[in-house]
């Protein structure tokens, strides 16, 4: 383990705590976060800048879906408009219509 990495450690462990607090603040105010990653293309094989692992995108949904609340691109604008959420949520999106994201990706989704 690099100094680098010791010392992004060190710093997430150190800030934990406060924001960890600003999270449960920003949701008893009704501003918690709304997250919408959007992914290009997920697959093993030819990948380019714009692909995301297998692996990769599993342990990205995995973590999101352990922290956050996961609601529609219809509920999402639901909250956006009554500037309310109680919660951290996610909305996973795509921007484009791979063969692979549809073999992997989306039953992983739903």
């Amino acid at each position: 383990m690099g100094l680098r990495e010791i010392a992004l450690r060190a710093r997430v462990a150190l800030t934990n705590p406060t924001r960890h607090a600003r999270l449960q603040d920003h949701c008893r105010r009704g501003a918690a976060p709304m997250y919408v990653p959007f992914y290009h293309r997920v697959a093993d094989q030819f990948p380019n800048d714009w692909t995301i692992s297998r692996t990769d995108f599993r342990r990205h949904v995995l973590h999101c879906l352990e922290h956050c609340e996961p609601i529609t691109l219809g509920e999402l604008q639901s909250r956006v408009d009554s500037n309310q959420s109680y919660r951290p949520t996610i909305t996973f999106t795509f921007d484009d219509g791979y063969a692979e994201n549809c073999d992997f990706a989306l039953p992983l989704l739903i």
